[in-house]
């Protein structure tokens, strides 16, 4: 998964049993569990994921 937002921005990144905060560069990629996730932030962001074709 990628999250793209200005630079230096702070994302909360909250799964089931953690909850993380990631500090963007660039475009910083992630890896999130299977399941639910909450991303929150007091500034603009994206969220991209990379779908492969079958």
């Amino acid at each position: 998964m990628q999250l793209h937002a200005p630079e230096g921005t702070f994302i909360e990144i909250q799964e089931e049993d953690d909850s993380q905060i990631q500090r963007i560069t660039y475009a910083t990629f992630i890896e999130v569990e299977e399941g639910t996730a909450v991303f929150k932030s007091d500034k603009l962001f994206w969220i991209g994921e990379f779908v492969m074709e079958v």
